[in-house]
């Protein structure tokens, strides 16, 4: 995803929903700029509701919201994720390799694989889920660090 920044006047803030320590909004007024869909780590939100009618900067990562700048100059950033949510991300993904892995060993393995298609779909599905979970996590902790990087960035605790 390409990093951009949006500066103004924090005039609106949409509805919004928040789930597993994201929130999405469905709308950011900034200035006359809409953003629409945007979301952010629930630390952040906090700082987005009391930044309300004040000049702000979104740092943003595709549509996530990364860090906030407030008018007073100070950045605020999502707290780094723990090592227990990286080893959860590990199994995860060994779970989803280890299903695709026997989903091809039954069709392999067998002299008729037609008669075992049904079982590959099973297991290869089940992989397939779990690898796309375990990207989607990734995505999400690469996005949480990323503000990290900003000089001076002050990490707020996600919950």
């Amino acid at each position: 995803m390409t990093q951009r920044t949006v500066s103004g006047t924090l005039r609106q803030l949409g509805p919004s929903k928040i789930e597993k320590q994201v929130v999405d909004y469905s709308y950011l007024e900034i200035d006359e700029e809409i953003l629409k869909k945007v979301c952010t780590f629930e630390g952040l939100h906090g700082k987005l509701q009391t930044s309300l009618g004040e000049q702000i900067t979104l740092h943003m990562d595709g549509p996530v919201v990364i860090a906030i700048t407030c008018a007073d100059g100070r950045t605020y950033c999502a707290e780094r994720f723990g090592i227990f949510l990286h080893l959860c991300l590990g199994i995860i993904l060994m779970i989803g390799l280890a299903s695709l892995l026997t989903g091809l060993y039954v069709l392999a393995a067998n002299r008729e694989p037609s008669q075992h298609f049904g079982e590959f779909i099973f297991f290869g599905g089940i992989g397939f889920v779990f690898l796309r979970g375990a990207y989607k996590a990734n995505q999400l902790l690469q996005r949480a660090r990323m503000g990290n990087h900003l000089p001076n960035a002050i990490p707020i605790p996600r919950s």
